[in-house]
């Protein structure tokens, strides 16, 4: 099973979120990490290799060896810019 690790500023987008937002954003991470299941695109043309919808927020990481690395967690609208 690959190991989760949070950038400073996914921390920081995670402690911003409304606490079941949180909820809900850190159970699809924690399915992605038992699998990488999910609704996951790969992105192109963006700083991050993939992104995980959940809900209104889109969950942007790469992936490197065994590591799943969580770089944003944003909204949705604000995601790609």
């Amino acid at each position: 099973m690959p190991t989760i690790q949070y950038t400073e500023t996914a921390l920081a987008d995670l402690e911003k979120l409304p606490s079941r937002v949180a909820a809900q954003v850190i159970r699809k991470i924690d399915r992605l990490q038992a699998g990488l299941h999910g609704d996951i695109k790969r992105l192109t043309n963006y700083d991050h290799d993939y992104r995980l919808r959940s809900g209104d927020f889109r969950i942007l990481f790469d992936v490197s060896g065994n590591k799943i690395i969580i770089q944003r967690i944003r909204n949705r609208k604000e995601a790609y810019d």
